[in-house]
């Protein structure tokens, strides 16, 4: 988890502050280890539905919120122009998309989608 904290300090906290184009090389570079990190999420997922076994387990609920966040907020308009290469994340990261469709058709996820995301999505 100590990656996603990473990812939280160098890429979505710039972005969301507004500071992102202050130091636009260190969000970049903060941005392209995340991808290595993704695709050994990718490679570990493979052709399988989930990553341990053949249902949602703790890592899938541990991995989800981290990717999703990060996503999320690297592909908003104030990060456009930083080129951090997330635009495409279904097209990059396929096995990845399609279990964030899964866990997002899980049953009550509804019910954990937190409050200011929806905010923020108005926005």
């Amino acid at each position: 988890m100590y990656v996603s904290a990473n990812w939280v300090s160098d890429i979505i906290a710039p972005i969301v502050t507004g500071t992102a184009n202050h130091n636009p090389t260190a969000v970049q570079q903060a941005s392209a280890e995340a991808h290595v990190y993704i695709e050994g999420f990718e490679a570990s997922l493979g052709s399988d539905d989930w990553f341990v076994g053949e249902m949602v387990s703790a890592i899938d609920i541990a991995v989800f919120p981290m990717l999703e966040a990060l996503v999320r907020f690297a592909t908003k308009s104030q990060a456009a122009q930083l080129a951090l290469g997330f635009e495409g994340f279904a097209n990059l990261y396929p096995a990845l998309e399609a279990w964030r469709v899964r866990v997002r058709n899980l049953p009550r996820f509804e019910d954990t989608y937190p409050d200011y995301w929806r905010e923020i999505d108005v926005a």
